[in-house]
């Protein structure tokens, strides 16, 4: 930790824990996160918090340490890798704790989708603008809808990232066929929304 990074997010994995439980553990330079400022954002990226235990840490010529050990479980009881949660959970959380990234519902992508922050802040740019043009849908309800159908969402993301990603080294053929792939698994991804006010 240092006064660029000041959040550090970890987990730990205990045989005596039930299944699909683990804790999370938050390290934070100067001050604690408060119970308040962290549940909201555990719940919003899909953790049930159980219990909380805090320690603070004064090493000699350092700020104070504070490390927070939650114990929680995925809302969908999902067992979380750890390739995700050190890729993808961990540093989007440590963004949205320090106020880096918004905090809503759509985070809840981080786990169920394994997007990172980025591709989810490109769905919450979508939900904006698709509120401008069907402002009869509220940005909130999107954004749920989203959240509710990591499936739709994911390809979602992969139709922009295919079209537009600067980093893949094909061609526009082969991207175009990429896509129109993607538009077909999108398509076929929409027939499982059985909620007709969310099908819209």
């Amino acid at each position: 930790l240092n006064a660029k990074t000041r959040i550090r997010i970890g987990m730990s994995v205990e045989r005596s824990q039930a299944p699909q439980h683990f804790t999370l553990i938050t390290y934070r330079l100067g001050h604690q996160i408060t119970i308040s400022q962290a549940l909201p954002v555990l719940e919003n990226v899909g953790l049930e918090v159980i219990s909380e235990r805090a320690f603070e840490l004064c090493p000699r010529n350092s700020e104070a340490v504070f490390i927070q050990r939650f114990l929680v479980r995925s809302v969908t009881g999902a067992f979380i890798e750890s390739k995700l949660f050190d890729e993808v959970f961990a540093p989007g959380l440590a963004r949205i704790l320090e106020g880096c990234e918004e905090d809503d519902a759509l985070n809840v992508l981080l786990l169920s989708a394994g997007l990172n922050v980025r591709s989810i802040a490109l769905l919450r740019s979508y939900a904006a603008f698709l509120n401008q043009i069907t402002p009869f849908i509220s940005k909130a309800f999107i954004l749920e809808t989203l959240a509710a159908l990591p499936n739709v969402a994911q390809r979602l993301w992969q139709l922009f990232n295919v079209r537009f990603n600067p980093d893949h080294q094909r061609s526009i053929a082969e991207r175009d066929a990429d896509f129109k792939e993607l538009l077909c698994q999108f398509i076929e991804s929409l027939r499982t929304v059985s909620d007709l006010t969310r099908d819209r």
